[in-house]
């Protein structure tokens, strides 16, 4: 019996679950836009072929992917068929808002995105100040290749330097939100410059201001 029971733990191991790199789109930075009645979800994603030292100098190394829709899972699901490659958001960075969307209240869109399997719950939020999270995904950044990376470093090195603004990830969020007394913020990133030449040169930098109210 125990042979038996050893032959069928063998055939039964393996990668079951896994996922091949040539077949994901890694995802560093997501925008939700609320527009009327609708969400507009951006995704910025890393174009692979840019990653190699032989990179083309003309080209970004990002992809943004733009899908509107009644609900944000929905949009989601509809970039799919706008890209060759599954959305992989375990590796997500930062999450952006626009202001009518964080007037309008996002505690049910962060119960969301702290619900969902897929993403890890160790990602900034931010909200765009005089622009909509899809123009600030759009720019290039002068000091980081990827412009995700871009603004979560400056998020995270601007609350180590400077007292007004916080870098303030899902989990933070969640438990200020819960506690009787306490007011969670979270900082408004804006863009200094011209926002059509930065979407074509790492001209116009972004900055993080003073935390926010979320109400």
């Amino acid at each position: 019996m125990a042979a038996v029971v050893l032959v069928f733990a063998l055939a039964l191991s393996g990668c079951w679950n896994r996922r091949e790199l040539n077949e994901l789109s890694v995802v560093l930075a997501m925008g939700v836009d609320k527009v009327d009645d609708e969400y507009v979800v951006t995704l910025q994603s890393v174009d692979p072929t840019q990653m190699s030292r032989n990179r083309a100098a003309n080209r970004s190394p990002v992809v943004t992917f733009t899908q509107r829709s009644e609900t944000i899972f929905e949009a989601l699901r509809k970039v799919t068929t706008k890209a060759s490659r599954k959305m992989y958001v375990a590796h997500l960075r930062l999450l952006v808002f626009n202001e009518k969307a964080a007037r309008e209240g996002i505690n049910d869109i962060v119960d969301f995105f702290a619900r969902d399997h897929e993403f890890r719950p160790d990602f900034y939020i931010a909200i765009a100040k005089d622009a909509n999270a899809q123009e600030l995904l759009e720019l290039t950044t002068p000091t980081e290749i990827l412009p995700a990376m871009e603004l979560y470093k400056s998020l995270k090195v601007s609350q180590e330097a400077w007292a007004p603004t916080a870098a303030v990830n899902i989990i933070d969020f969640l438990q200020k939100i819960t506690k009787t007394g306490v007011e969670p913020v979270l900082t408004g990133v804006t863009v200094i410059g011209d926002i059509k030449k930065g979407k074509r040169s790492a001209t116009s930098p972004v900055r993080s201001r003073s935390p926010n109210s979320s109400t």
